[in-house]
């Protein structure tokens, strides 16, 4: 776990920096799933990076298959597009990063993939990234540059070692 931490918070300072660098008042959005593994690890990844006031942290199921715009109808993805139209026009953002994980319940329901075909679900993760990527910046120029996916791996369980 502790590896799959230090890999996780060296992507997303990564992800953050180039928005974040472009003036003191930008700041980025963090599109999560809603997986409870993820929310501390995104709050305390910005305070420790000094980032704390500087990004919004949106949850829906299955990250960037909110933005499917064929699925649930469009309903999802209006909300995500409306919350993206706030951000960018009023909240001064100037970067998404977008944090999908693999093992993904709402890719497993909604988007077809079957359960532990893991590479099925990766590439269905990368179309369905590289949609939305697509949409927000013909959508937003100004975050051309500044919109990335990361895709992290499936949390393997703890192995019981030794029992008394």
């Amino acid at each position: 776990m502790q590896e799959l931490d230090v890999s996780f918070r060296s992507m997303l300072r990564e992800a953050v920096a180039s928005p974040l660098s472009l003036n003191a008042e930008a700041k980025v959005l963090l599109l999560s799933c809603i997986d409870y593994r993820y929310p501390q690890r995104i709050s305390e990844t910005m305070e420790e990076e000094g980032h704390s006031g500087r990004y919004y942290h949106l949850a829906m199921a299955g990250a960037s298959h909110a933005g499917n715009s064929a699925a649930h109808g469009g309903v999802w993805h209006n909300t995500l597009f409306d919350h993206l139209v706030f951000a960018v026009d009023e909240a001064k953002v100037a970067g998404v990063v977008i944090i999908d994980h693999l093992d993904c319940k709402a890719f497993h329901l909604y988007e077809g993939v079957p359960v532990g075909d893991l590479e099925a679900e990766r590439e269905r993760h990368v179309d369905v990234a590289n949609g939305l990527v697509q949409e927000i910046v013909e959508r937003f120029p100004k975050l051309r540059g500044n919109v990335k996916v990361l895709l992290l791996p499936k949390e393997s369980k703890p192995d019981t070692i030794a029992e008394g």
